[in-house]
């Protein structure tokens, strides 16, 4: 794997800057999990990776009335361990508990499981259900 530079922000607007003065050369992470394995197997090149789990937007979790709104960054054991999420929002909860083993669940989150596009996105058939917002 050749070297790149990592950045932790902790606002988006300095994320998005980072990205964008990029010129395509990084690469965001919000669990890494798939694009750590893809930049070391070189199936993806990055120079800059911008991890996103210090931007508050992007790391909320909240359940109320009006429904729940999920950060991006959020890491799946915190979905499924959730009661509220579990009684209201089943399909979600469970999605996140089948996306890979528990240490993938420690960093992997629905964001990037919906973000990657594979083919195995687990959390995506739940989002579509729920007419998740995006």
């Amino acid at each position: 794997m050749r070297d790149f530079d990592y950045e932790a922000p902790t606002s988006l607007a300095d994320a998005v800057g980072l990205l964008a003065r990029s010129n395509g050369s990084a690469r965001p992470l919000a669990g890494g999990t798939d694009l750590i394995d893809h930049v070391r197997t070189g199936r993806l090149s990055a120079d800059l990776i911008v991890d996103l789990k210090k931007i508050p937007e992007l790391m909320v979790l909240e359940l109320n009335d009006a429904g729940l709104r999920l950060g991006a960054a959020v890491p799946c054991y915190q979905i499924y361990e959730h009661p509220g999420i579990v009684e209201k929002y089943s399909a979600i909860a469970d999605s996140s508990n089948i996306i890979g083993g528990m240490q993938i669940q420690n960093r992997a989150s629905v964001g990037g499981n919906l973000a990657n596009s594979g083919a195995a996105a687990d959390s995506t058939p739940a989002l579509i259900a729920l007419d998740a917002q995006v």
